[in-house]
């Protein structure tokens, strides 16, 4: 039985896109023993060529040239996902390494990654952020039993906002200005949000002790309070610096913008965000999203 006062072996944080998870990262990697690694897409298939999909493309790991081959695409970013673009990983040499003595599961390849990253930034308690591993949940805990999952919830409007005021995304089959684009957009997030919450109501009664969400706006409205209750749950100190940390290329992220500043992104189109008050309806309202 888990030790309730024991700290989580490790932390994964999940979510719709563009719902915050980069602000998570950034509030709990701004505590002194937590490393939250970003986006390994370790897990991703459905849109991406994540690590387990490329892994199975190139073959057998029990064969020490696959294995190889594999090691080559993680250092040369030919692995979908952030982790990867910017060369998190330091010493090829130590990782191939360890995944040669390794039991050369995919449990163990995606420890040996966090672990590492958490070694080259002198933390105790690894964890990692990909967004799309909401609908992995049930893996990630089957592999770390001791582990606690964190979902940030945000209001489907505030993420499609967020989503249309972006880059384009480098792999978006549409361009810009498309009159498809933010259509797409649309169905992308009535879908992934209806799913979120689904899935937030099957892990919190499945896993009690190591699932929970937070409001994106809680965290915003609240913000002291609301990290103070994920320290509760992830049974760790409180510390302030965890209340103002630096965030970077998220949608949080706005020059100098601080927890306690409005946000400034806005759904313009108005028949979208009828739309999405159509359709989510009800769950807006178990949500406290809707008076």
């Amino acid at each position: 039985m888990e030790n309730l006062n024991s700290k989580p072996s490790y932390i994964f944080i999940v979510g719709v896109g563009r719902s915050g998870t980069k602000f998570l990262q950034s509030i709990l990697t701004a505590h002194p023993q937590l490393n939250i690694s970003t986006e390994t897409h370790f897990l991703s298939s459905a849109l991406h060529d994540g690590f387990i999909k490329t892994a199975n493309k190139i073959g057998d790991l029990k064969d020490d040239k696959n294995l190889e081959a594999l090691v080559d695409k993680m250092f040369n970013n030919q692995i979908f996902g952030a982790f990867w673009k910017r060369r998190i990983l330091k010493n090829k040499e130590s990782i191939l390494e360890k995944f040669k003595h390794s039991d050369r599961m995919f449990k163990s390849l995606f420890q040996i990654i966090i672990e590492e990253d958490k070694l080259q930034n002198n933390k105790t308690i690894a964890g990692e952020k990909t967004p799309s591993h909401l609908y992995h949940v049930d893996t990630l805990l089957a592999w770390f039993p001791g582990a606690k999952v964190i979902q940030i919830i945000r209001h489907p409007t505030k993420v499609l906002a967020s989503e249309m005021h972006k880059n384009l995304k480098p792999d978006h089959p549409l361009k810009k200005g498309n009159v498809f684009y933010n259509l797409s957009l649309l169905f992308y997030v009535l879908i992934n949000w209806n799913n979120a919450i689904k899935l937030d109501k099957k892990y919190k009664k499945k896993y009690p002790l190591n699932y929970m969400s937070v409001k994106y706006e809680d965290l915003m409205n609240d913000h002291e309070n609301n990290v103070v209750r994920l320290c509760k749950f992830l049974n760790i100190q409180f510390y302030k610096e965890m209340l103002n940390p630096p965030v970077r290329g998220s949608s949080f992220a706005d020059g100098n913008k601080t927890a306690d500043q409005p946000e400034k992104k806005h759904l313009s189109n108005k028949q979208f965000n009828s739309i999405i008050n159509l359709f989510l309806r009800k769950k807006l309202k178990q949500y406290n999203y809707l008076n």
